[in-house]
């Protein structure tokens, strides 16, 4: 498993910021690989940010610790992701079902038996 974590000491002391440190200590001592990626601000490319990241010799899992990314950055992060054979949980259009209220309404009016 590998983790993209957005934990950086230039994150402003937060509650927010508190659970992604932490978060991302619990991964590390799980035995989950960590790459630290900066946040959509301060980073020009997906490319940019996975930079260091390298192509894994086999398809593997990952998961993304951090504040939640526009819609077009979370699609350029996983499709670095994926070219370097990194799978992340949600593609895109999963991403925009669960953050985005009016896509899932629909689904919330049927009923659940």
């Amino acid at each position: 498993m590998i983790v993209f974590s957005e934990d950086s000491p230039r994150l402003l002391p937060s509650s927010s910021a508190q659970s992604v440190r932490a978060v991302t200590e619990a991964a590390r001592i799980a035995g989950c690989r960590i790459h630290y990626v900066p946040q959509e601000e301060v980073c020009e490319s997906a490319t940019d940010a996975l930079a260091y990241v390298p192509v894994q010799p086999e398809e593997t899992p990952g998961v993304w610790v951090g504040y939640i990314p526009s819609p077009d950055w979370y699609a350029a992060i996983y499709a670095e992701a994926l070219r370097r054979r990194i799978c992340l949980p949600n593609t895109p259009e999963e991403h925009l079902n669960a953050q985005e209220f009016d896509r899932a309404y629909a689904r919330l009016q049927e009923p659940s038996r």
